[in-house]
């Protein structure tokens, strides 16, 4: 029964499946004709030297514009036939897309953090494919990701695991990622990264790239300092070898060496006095020279401007793209449509050209980044003929949140949840009971589904989800109880005590009182942490359960007397804090 329950309130995102068989139109692609006559067409080369043709063919002023993951390559190289392709899609716990056409939606699975607690390989490989297939059916039907306008459709790519360690629990991004250990992050990552890119339909293709972020030592956020200047674009990690390759590093060996990770994310932060994004140690030497890397590295979205304008570490945007694209930096992110609310600029594309020209960087660097990001479109099998791609034809809408991965989803969030204490069995409880639902996430929708989520719901809102209090009503009710709504307090940062007389007077006659509340992304989040641990605003949980609701008496046997709570960490989806007290 309590499985039941927490299912209904944990994972009632879920919609039905919409059961609908449509034609899908395959996006513009390379090599179709009247293209087709390149030898980088030419399917029995080897792809080393379908590559180098294309590249060849390559004028100076269009090669930067491969190398931007948003608005690569623009329509700009239209003689050759190359399409648009968009790198970079979340895809941390399920694909970040909007819905379908016909209002299909991707599947979602608990956050990281939450998945880390189930310690099952099967669940994250599980995942993985699952998140793999649902791209590549958004990328056939063209849609978009889940972000403000103005973005071409989904491509192939995820900017995904977020393998970072957990070094402190004020970190804003701690729910994206696994946990503290650097092996449970590792293996974590090789198994999303096996069940991602290989896929089960064919081995000639890769299914879709994973890109392992941040690298390396990405664990602040900010803002930190007198004057807030402490920032993740700011910040230099001063670590030590051994504490780098004991701690940071070996979670994104792992998923390279191990799980052959094609994409990487270099981060915001310096490491030891050196840009990450400009460190030819961490991508040449450890990365490509110590675990045999072979794919492409792109930088986080504007982690190549704060080279310069954050670090300064080189004096001009010349000697910038140079340090970027010679430490092994192959793809800027940043360069979002000049027109988007998110665009940063573009250095490649405004000064790649002329570094080579003034003979400061060899066009031999700039080649090496494209063959790097190029290859990984061939083995995308984006420039061979569809017609006898499985992933090309056997892969369709009926394929997003589909029973199968709906049964996945399910099964990683019961296996997320973490029990502390159940004292005299509380679990599982019988439906039935006066039940009083309170805490600032009651009946919150939005607050128990985390960050760097796509469209749940067909209509683009929460609608079709369940707050916790309308799951256990819909539960409680069945059974002829009673389930109470009083919230306390609205929301995690509110000051106002006006609803706890209320929700005082309801904990006096109940029978089981269910508290949800915990953190969410008004707290912490990307760009956010901590500065403490403690609760924010009025700090509801202890003045409701340890001031008032320790008063109240038993003395019937048949009535549990156990007032029970239930702490949802709402930024980690269902990797709940399930705790139990007695009073």
């Amino acid at each position: 029964m309590i499985m039941n329950v927490l299912q209904s309130l944990l994972f009632s995102m879920s919609l039905l499946m919409i059961y609908i068989s449509s034609s899908i139109a395959l996006p513009d692609r390379a090599c179709a004709p009247p293209h087709d006559k390149y030898p980088f067409c030419d399917v029995t080369l080897p792809r080393e030297d379908r590559v180098n043709d294309l590249i060849s063919r390559l004028e100076l002023d269009e090669k930067p514009y491969l190398l931007i993951a948003r608005e690569s390559p623009l329509g700009n190289i239209s003689r050759l036939g190359l399409p648009a392709f968009d790198w970079g899609g979340n895809c941390i716990h399920g694909v970040q897309s909007e819905c379908t056409a016909n209002g299909v939606c991707a599947t979602s699975y608990p956050n990281p953090n939450a998945l880390g607690a189930t310690f099952n390989r099967t669940v994250w490989k599980g995942m993985g494919n699952t998140i793999g297939v649902e791209l590549r059916a958004f990328y056939l039907l063209g849609v978009g990701e889940a972000h403000s306008s103005n973005l071409p459709p989904i491509g192939l790519d995820c900017w995904s695991p977020n393998i970072n360690i957990v070094r402190d629990p004020r970190w804003g991004r701690n729910l994206e990622t696994p946990g503290e250990s650097p092996y449970l992050n590792g293996q974590f990552g090789v198994e999303v990264t096996l069940g991602l890119q290989n896929g089960t339909l064919d081995e000639r293709y890769m299914q879709a790239v994973v890109t392992l972020k941040h690298f390396d030592a990405n664990s602040l956020e900010g803002p930190w300092g007198k004057d807030n200047e402490i920032t993740r674009h700011t910040v230099d990690a001063n670590i030590s070898m051994y504490d780098l390759f004991e701690t940071y590093l070996p979670a994104f060996r792992d998923s390279v060496v191990d799980g052959k990770a094609a994409g990487l994310m270099c981060s915001y932060n310096a490491v030891n006095g050196v840009p990450a994004c400009a460190s030819s140690f961490l991508l040449q030497d450890v990365l490509r020279g110590e675990w045999g890397f072979d794919g492409y590295v792109t930088s986080d979205s504007g982690a190549v401007k704060d080279i310069l304008e954050n670090h300064h570490y080189t004096s001009n945007w010349n000697d910038t793209v140079k340090a970027a694209i010679e430490a092994g930096c192959d793809m800027e992110s940043a360069s979002w449509p000049k027109d988007h609310p998110w665009s940063t600029g573009g250095p490649y594309i405004d000064y790649v050209p002329g570094v080579v020209r003034s003979g400061l960087m060899n066009e031999s660097k700039l080649d090496d980044a494209l063959r790097h990001t190029l290859d990984l479109r061939f083995r995308l099998g984006l420039f061979d003929p569809v017609e006898n791609q499985p992933f090309w034809n056997a892969i369709s809408e009926k394929d997003i949140r589909s029973d199968e991965h709906q049964a996945r989803a399910v099964d990683a969030t019961e296996q997320s949840f973490v029990l502390l204490r159940n004292e005299k069995n509380t679990l599982p409880f019988k439906a039935g009971k006066r039940v009083l639902v309170t805490g600032p996430h009651a009946d919150d929708r939005g607050a128990i589904l985390g960050n760097y989520i796509g469209e749940i719901c067909a209509d683009a809102s929460y609608n079709c989800v369940k707050s916790p209090y309308e799951a256990i009503q819909a539960m409680n009710n069945a059974s002829s109880g009673t389930t109470v709504l009083e919230p306390g307090c609205q929301s995690v940062l509110s000051t106002n005590t006006s609803g706890f007389d209320a929700a005082l007077s309801a904990a006096k006659n109940s029978d089981l009182i269910i508290f949800v509340g915990g953190l969410d992304t008004t707290v912490e989040r990307e760009s956010l942490d901590r500065h403490n641990v403690t609760l924010p605003g009025v700090r509801a949980r202890e003045y409701l359960f340890s001031h008032s609701l320790t008063q109240r008496t038993y003395s019937s046997d048949t009535l549990i007397p156990l007032q029970f709570y239930v702490i949802l960490n709402s930024n980690t989806n269902t990797r709940t804090q399930v705790r139990f007290r007695m009073y």
